[in-house]
């Protein structure tokens, strides 16, 4: 049973107050009293024209993204904004990490099955690539 649901099932005209509902369902007074907070349309439209931004150039940090939305519209924005909505929008600047030749221990080993195999004539051996790239429109 999930969070919306517990809070749900509270009924605050009920006999037993609000506190021991609470308490029976394991579910914070806080989490029951909590209203979420709507996103405002102009905050819409600069996740709109971030998530444009960092499609054209994923490899723009957060700063960047804000240098580009000043000098697009003259949008005066603050860094720290648009690292938080880039955050909610889940994006993050693609750039060479830390310790990526290192193989990872979890992962499984799969043998190279064309080691002993000589490849004489077309059509043999055949490869593939999947590859996920992302589109404009979704």
């Amino acid at each position: 049973m999930g969070i919306d649901e517990r809070r749900e099932m509270v009924e605050p005209d009920n006999s037993l107050g609000v506190v021991d509902q609470c308490a029976l369902l394991q579910l914070n007074r806080s989490t029951y009293y909590y209203e979420p907070i709507l996103v405002s349309e102009r905050d819409k439209y600069l996740m709109d024209r971030i998530d444009e931004i960092y499609t054209r150039r994923p490899f723009f940090g957060y700063r960047r993204v804000c240098d580009a939305l000043c000098d697009q519209e003259g949008n005066r924005i603050n860094h720290k904004k648009v690292r938080r909505m880039m955050n909610l929008l889940g994006l993050q600047a693609i750039h060479p990490r830390k310790n990526l030749s290192r193989a990872d221990t979890s992962h499984e080993i799969f043998p190279y099955l064309l080691r002993d195999m000589m490849v004489r004539e077309p059509n043999q051996v055949w490869c593939s690539d999947i590859t996920y790239i992302r589109m404009q429109k979704g």
